[in-house]
């Protein structure tokens, strides 16, 4: 797994678990809760129900961002944003 840690945004001084997204080997985003409106413990439910696989990073959990953009539509402009970041930064 590897483990991007992002800035803190201007102004704001946030824990590294929520500046952080995992990539694992076969290329699979990792995102935190936080990026939800919803709980973590509300996604986590969502995820063991869906039988979606997870990632815990410093006692956070971590969910596949395609399934978050999909599942918490909250999120999906965000998880955009990270999907193209990642690819022009690993071309």
């Amino acid at each position: 797994m590897n483990y991007i840690e992002l800035n803190n945004p201007t102004g704001k001084k946030l824990a590294k678990w929520k500046r952080t997204i995992c990539v694992s080997d076969e290329g699979v985003i990792f995102v935190p809760s936080s990026i939800s409106t919803h709980s973590e413990g509300e996604i986590f439910s969502c995820a063991c129900f869906d039988g979606i696989a997870i990632h815990t990073y410093l006692s956070h959990v971590f969910f596949p961002l395609t399934w978050m953009s999909a599942e918490f539509p909250e999120t999906k402009e965000y998880c955009d944003l990270i999907e193209k970041k990642l690819a022009v930064n690993h071309k």
